[in-house]
């Protein structure tokens, strides 16, 4: 009987989409969408900065930092009211992620 339910329940799980495969690729697909929603932000921000002719960099190119510029300003006050944009900061913040799109040569 045991061998019968440990035959069966591969089969069982691919009707109910409950393998390890699955679960990946639901953790791939939330991050990717995490990422275009983030590449969206930023995007937005460089055009409104272009159509108002502003300048992008300051004398700093950290943030949070005096001086950091127009664009990194703006990162961070879009931060304070976007959960997308507050959870990548504060990804950057603890260094999780080394690939943040907020330095000059993006």
């Amino acid at each position: 009987m045991t061998n019968f339910q440990e035959w069966k329940e591969p089969k069982t799980r691919l009707k109910r989409k409950k393998t390890i495969d699955e679960e990946h690729l639901c953790l791939l697909t939330q991050e990717e969408k995490f990422w275009h929603q983030v590449l969206e932000r930023l995007i937005a921000l460089v055009r409104v900065l272009g159509a108002q002719n502003l300048a992008f960099r300051g004398t700093q190119e950290k943030l949070f930092f005096y001086g950091n510029g127009n664009f990194l300003k703006f990162v961070g006050y879009l931060s304070l009211f976007d959960p997308i944009m507050h959870e990548h900061l504060r990804k950057v913040r603890d260094k999780e992620t080394h690939i943040h799109y907020l330095g000059k040569d993006i």
